[in-house]
C-alpha cells in the first residue's frame, strides 16, 4: 500500500526544455546588447553631425573656400556613414526580433510541461491523500472490531 515518491516521467524533456530557454535568453540578450551597441555608434555619428552644422552656423562668414569644401566632404562621408550605421541596425533589429519570438516559443514549451508536471503532482497528492484516509479508515475499522491487537 505504500506508494513511491512523485516522478514526473517527462522531466528529462523538461530539462531539456529549460536548457533551451535559457539560451535563447542568452542569444536574445547578447543581439540586444549589440542593437545597443549600433544604437550608440549611430547616436555619436548623428552628435557629430550636429557639431558640424553648429560650427558651420557659428562662422557662417568666417568660413574659408577650403574649410567649406572640407566640411561638405566630411558631411558627405557622415551621411553614408549614418545610412551605413542605419542600416546594419535595422538588420539586427531583425536579428534580435527573430530571436525574441525564439525565445517566446521555447519559454512556451517549457510553461506547458511545467503546468503538466504541476497537474500530475497534484493528481499525486490526491491519490496519496486518498489513499491515506483509505488506511486510515481501515485502522479504524479494526480498532472498533478489537482485531488490532490479535
Amino acid at each position: 500500500m505504500i506508494m513511491k515518491g512523485f516522478q514526473f516521467n517527462l522531466n528529462r524533456v523538461l530539462d531539456v526544455r529549460k536548457l533551451e530557454e535559457q539560451l535563447s535568453r542568452n542569444r536574445l540578450l547578447g543581439e540586444k546588447h549589440k542593437a545597443a551597441q549600433i544604437e550608440g555608434e549611430l547616436e555619436e555619428l548623428n552628435h557629430k553631425q550636429h557639431k558640424i552644422y553648429n560650427y558651420l552656423r557659428e562662422k557662417d562668414n568666417e568660413i574659408t573656400v577650403e574649410e567649406m569644401l572640407q566640411t561638405r566632404n566630411f558631411i558627405h562621408r557622415q551621411r553614408r556613414q549614418i545610412k551605413q550605421v542605419s542600416g546594419k541596425l535595422s538588420k539586427q533589429m531583425t536579428e534580435v526580433e527573430k530571436c525574441n519570438t525564439e525565445f517566446i516559443e521555447k519559454k512556451k514549451k517549457k510553461e506547458i510541461l511545467e503546468k503538466l508536471k504541476e497537474k500530475e503532482y497534484q493528481q499525486y497528492r490526491q491519490e496519496l491523500f486518498r489513499k491515506e484516509q483509505q488506511l486510515i479508515d481501515e485502522i479504524n475499522q479494526q480498532l472498533k472490531k478489537g482485531r488490532w491487537f490479535e
